[in-house]
């Protein structure tokens, strides 16, 4: 069932029936199939078609527009503009439409989607986030969420100071495991075994670690403190 047919038996099963608009995007003209099962719908005043491919054109666009011109751009030169875009909105942050965070979370999510070949950290890193963008974002913010969930589960049955370690350890594990996949037995037990405070320790240092290597350092290092 596609797209088109979905709305339809929204529409119509809802009650009482919703007023109701339709924004129907295209990347370009090109791309836009008409079914003329529903070309009829197309012509209601409360569907707008827009293609991306107008927007860019536009002489001084908004952030709006330009968070979607992004989704235009060819790929050599998407990134470029991101970057541009991202020093823009810091340097005009108090002007913005929304909060600062969420704007440079649009941007990463934008090229994580157009530049597949590159991982979100290496994004990241080249659009010079700091530790502090990281900590606001919007990946780091639901996997926190949900590492505490998780904690929370496991250490329901301990005492305070343990369900929070372990709910810290959850954490760890999971912002590892999205950034740099699975990581070997022994050092997922290394975590584990960790006390609170270290493991709150590695929770930060993970927004700094650039590969798996220096996650395995830092590990190192815990064991051998008079390194």
């Amino acid at each position: 069932m596609n797209l088109k047919r979905k709305s339809c038996l929204y529409l119509y099963r809802s009650a009482p029936r919703p007023l109701w608009r339709a924004l129907v995007i295209y990347p370009r003209r090109a791309t836009e199939r008409i079914d003329p099962c529903y070309a009829s719908l197309l012509t209601l005043p409360e569907v707008q078609r827009v293609y991306l491919e107008d927007l860019a054109q536009v002489a001084t666009p908004s952030l709006g527009i330009q968070l979607l011109q992004l989704l235009i751009t060819p790929p050599a030169t998407v990134f470029e503009q991101g970057h541009r875009l991202a020093r823009q909105i810091r340097t005009a942050s108090e002007r913005l439409p929304l909060p600062l965070a969420e704007a440079l979370d649009l941007i990463e999510t934008i090229l994580v989607y157009r530049l597949p070949k590159l991982t979100r950290q290496e994004i990241q890193t080249m659009l010079g986030f700091t530790h502090a963008d990281l900590k606001q974002s919007r990946f780091y913010q639901e996997v926190f969420a949900e590492g505490r969930q998780e904690g929370r589960q496991e250490g329901r049955q301990e005492g305070h100071q343990e369900g929070r370690q372990e709910e810290c350890v959850a954490l760890v594990l999971r912002l590892i495991k999205r950034r740099f996949g699975r990581i070997p037995a022994k050092q997922s037990q290394q975590i584990r075994s960790l006390p609170l405070v270290n493991a709150e320790i590695l929770a930060e240092a993970l927004l700094d670690f650039k590969t798996l290597d220096d996650l395995t350092a830092w590990l190192e290092a815990q064991a051998d403190p008079a390194s």
